[in-house]
């Protein structure tokens, strides 16, 4: 009786702990799919700053301006929307409340227009004035972001290496 016991548990843990590897191993895959997901949402930010600057030098005429930041307003909201439902999937409820509020800022300045820009308005001064503060708190709110997301994922991973370090 003792024969048939040993086995049988030796198989019940090693299953168990290989069902624990492979969770992990999704862990960190989602970890990662949420830093680059924010990678992607702070580098649309900072192809609106290169636009800003390109127009402020004179090297992009107002229409064209308006088109491209149109678009990478739009693929912003696209990564902040798709980075809001893999961290409510991945039920990471922290990192989920600090995108929150920046993702229904962004919703509802979609949702009013003012997140599209006129071109008849680029040289006007509350555009720019408006324009520098979204700027600055884009690039605060995604510094902070990156690095959050950053060390989740380092975290993930750590914690992935140290369950394949014990020889499952």
């Amino acid at each position: 009786l003792a024969r048939r016991r040993g086995p049988c548990r030796l198989s019940a843990r090693s299953s168990a702990r290989q069902e624990m590897a492979v969770f992990h191993s999704y862990e960190t895959a989602f970890a990662l799919a949420v830093f680059l997901l924010s990678c992607g949402c702070g580098a649309a930010v900072l192809l609106m700053v290169l636009s800003f600057m390109e127009l402020e030098e004179d090297h992009l005429n107002p229409t064209d301006f308006a088109r491209r930041i149109n678009k990478y307003s739009k693929a912003c909201l696209a990564c902040n929307v798709a980075l809001a439902f893999l961290l409510l999937v991945h039920s990471n409820v922290y990192l989920f409340l600090w995108n929150v509020p920046w993702l229904l800022a962004a919703i509802k300045m979609y949702l009013d227009g003012s997140l599209q820009v006129d071109p008849s308005k680029v040289w006007g001064y509350e555009f720019k004035i408006g324009a520098r503060r979204m700027r600055l708190a884009a690039y605060t709110f995604y510094g902070l972001s990156a690095a959050l997301y950053f060390v989740s994922f380092i975290r993930e991973v750590h914690v992935f290496d140290h369950l394949r370090a014990r020889r499952w």
